[in-house]
């Protein structure tokens, strides 16, 4: 059964991100987070598969995102883009740049990328080591290779993609 990934979206305004807002909410369980500035205590109180954020806010975000789970591809939209703003995006830390019209197709194609380059980074880190996954809400989830997450303050394991998670609080 196909799972949709958490997405955290930040910023956004307009009718360019509310077409790019409508992709991401029929693809994937979308949350917000506006300001970025609340963005390192949602980061630790759920797990997301991708992040978008709009260009304006772009360093701020890429900034917390290394440091709370350095592992998050973070996918930058901008209104009018072109390959030096790409570089820049792939220089600080960014996974792309998303220029409008957003058409399914993209976004989608997007979206997968990143998904697959997330788990691809988890698997490989706990790989090398037995160890807490980095930036997954602290050192409580463990051990996503098996599908499931020892939760030590419930005793018991939790399927990551089922969860519900306190981010339901910001959605939009």
């Amino acid at each position: 059964m196909y799972a949709k990934p958490n997405v955290l979206l930040v910023g956004g305004e307009g009718a360019d991100a509310a077409e790019l807002e409508a992709i991401l909410r029929k693809h994937a369980n979308l949350f917000r987070a506006d300001p970025p500035q609340d963005l390192k205590k949602i980061l630790e109180q759920d797990w997301y598969d991708a992040a978008f954020c709009e260009w304006a806010v772009r360093n701020t975000v890429l900034l917390q995102v290394r440091e709370k789970c350095s592992h998050l591809p973070v996918v930058v939209f901008y209104r009018t883009g072109g390959e030096r703003e790409w570089v820049e995006v792939l220089q600080a830390g960014g996974f792309d740049l998303l220029v409008p019209p957003y058409r399914e197709k993209t976004v989608l194609a997007t979206l997968e990328q990143a998904v697959a380059s997330h788990q691809a980074s988890r698997d490989r880190i706990l790989s090398r080591s037995d160890r807490a996954w980095p930036g997954a809400g602290g050192a409580s989830l463990t051990n996503p290779l098996a599908g499931q997450w020892w939760i030590p303050e419930i005793g018991r394991q939790q399927d990551p993609l089922s969860r519900t998670g306190s981010a339901k609080a910001h959605t939009s």
